[in-house]
């Protein structure tokens, strides 16, 4: 209880009783208050979009896994007897006077596939993409982002992983894993747009939120160029490639579900400043949500445009993240170090 002083102060006839606390009182109040922390240092909002831009980063490198390895695991002959749409599949030949940049490559896999099965082997991956995003969202809202995205980031490692010895089982099996995947990172991805909904302030969302979808032009980049040097490593090969990048995603999922939280105010170490810092910029939620004008967009010019416009952006994502690979492989002849030097650029623009 507070030691209580009267002071009487004489104003206009009025007066007025002060309560001072002890001085054992107010050292332990000073003790006692509110965490403060630097508001425009970093922060558990910071550590959360690095854990974005690792989700995107690792999405991307696990897809990328199967189209420059695939580059080492197929035989790669001059002419072969074809499927049933081509009279015969050419692979461009040797040059007579091969330059240094392909002295020394090796692309006589153990895989005897068609242009045909590795195209079908490449795109079931986006098949089950495709579908499993819109009820991806109602499942993280349903249970919430976090354990969605580390469980399935952790099933997208684990496939990649397996990969391997499903592709000497027999190309079905490889084919089920990639669309298993494809299935997986299709529910990852609804749950970035969730923690940056959740974590990012609204008015550092425009930087914070670039820098978490980065993470995929980043795994492109970083990932193609190290795909291929482990595929190159002699004694270990195209195998190495998919047990490193399966593992490292399988690990990094393990430390997100410690240091990820769903929520701010669900985080055990966040301050009070920066919590009410991240809370100035959410939204009020409202009872009733307005119905989606379907009728109206489906109508508008503007939709198809801005349609067209993605289409024509993720068809060429698509070149350069399936058969980009097998394109500088087979027929410009780099060797497996160097077969997305083309499309490195490419990547590095999107920053």
């Amino acid at each position: 209880m507070f030691e209580k002083m009267l002071f009487k102060v004489q104003n206009h006839k009025k007066s007025y009783a002060l309560n001072i606390p002890s001085i054992s009182e107010r050292v332990d109040l000073a003790h006692s208050g509110p965490k403060k922390t630097r508001r425009c240092c970093f922060g558990e909002r910071h550590v959360v979009t690095l854990v974005g831009f690792l989700t995107c980063f690792l999405l991307t490198a696990n897809r990328l896994v199967l189209s420059v390895g695939i580059v080492a695991m197929v035989k790669h002959v001059n002419a072969k007897e074809s499927s049933k749409w081509n009279e015969s599949e050419i692979i461009c030949p040797m040059p007579s006077k091969p330059p240094k940049l392909v002295v020394g490559s090796n692309f006589q896999g153990e895989f005897d596939w068609s242009t045909e099965l590795q195209g079908y082997l490449l795109g079931f991956c986006f098949i089950s993409y495709l579908i499993t995003q819109i009820p991806g969202g109602k499942i993280a809202d349903a249970v919430g982002s976090k354990p969605l995205m580390v469980y399935s980031s952790a099933a997208t490692g684990i496939l990649t992983f397996i990969s391997p010895f499903a592709a000497r089982w027999h190309i079905y099996a490889l084919m089920t894993a990639q669309f298993l995947k494809g299935a997986t990172q299709g529910l990852t991805t609804p749950t970035i747009y969730k923690l940056i909904s959740n974590w990012i302030p609204r008015h550092e969302r425009g930087t914070l939120s670039t820098l978490v979808v980065c993470g995929y032009a980043a795994g492109a980049a970083v990932s193609g160029m190290v795909t291929g040097w482990l595929c190159d490593i002699p004694g270990l090969g195209w195998p190495f490639a998919f047990y490193i990048w399966g593992i490292i995603t399988v690990l990094a999922s393990i430390i997100f579900f410690f240091i990820y939280y769903e929520h701010p105010k669900d985080h055990p170490w966040i301050t009070d400043e920066e919590l009410n810092y991240i809370s100035d910029g959410w939204e009020i939620k409202i009872s009733t949500k307005p119905s989606t004008p379907w009728r109206k967009m489906l109508s508008s010019v503007h939709s198809y445009a801005y349609f067209y416009g993605l289409f024509g952006h993720y068809w060429s994502i698509a070149y350069y993240i399936t058969v980009h690979p097998t394109f500088m492989g087979t027929v410009l002849h780099y060797p497996m170090t160097e077969v997305l030097l083309g499309s490195l650029f490419v990547w590095l623009e999107y920053f």
